[in-house]
């Protein structure tokens, strides 16, 4: 499998089209033609779950909240957000980022915690069109 074969699983789950204007998810770090035998998950790119994916023959890290929101200005490996992307490289980790498409998707993060709150009569706040469906 192929970092774009993950992308492209992701996309049929939560499309990347349902991410809000100002969220920065697909891929972030990375090669889509690089070869994946194994893939992480976690809710933040952090040194620790960088470590863990390394530690456990990752090559790709897909994670809740993008660790590029904002377009970067300057590599520089003693700010916190380049050092893990140095890291990331360094280790061969791939990352993507499922945000808001994910938290819009149909049994995506916002219905699961419907479900898991027993909650009803649940509808969108936002009527964004992206969304339905």
């Amino acid at each position: 499998m192929r970092v774009a074969d993950v992308m492209a699983w992701l996309d049929a789950h939560a499309p990347f089209r349902y991410a809000a204007e100002w969220d920065n998810s697909g891929l972030q770090v990375g090669d889509p033609r690089a070869e994946v035998a194994r893939v992480m998950v976690a809710l933040d790119v952090t040194a620790d779950t960088l470590a863990e994916t390394a530690a456990k023959d990752c090559q790709c890290l897909v994670s809740h909240h993008p660790l590029i929101f904002q377009p970067l200005k300057t590599l520089r490996l003693d700010q916190p957000t380049a050092m893990l992307i140095a890291r990331a490289i360094r280790n061969g980790i791939h990352l993507i980022a499922a945000h808001t498409n994910l938290d819009a998707a149909r049994d995506g993060t916002n219905q699961q915690l419907v479900r898991m709150l027993g909650l009803e009569r649940c509808c969108p706040l936002d009527s964004d069109p992206r969304w339905q469906g």
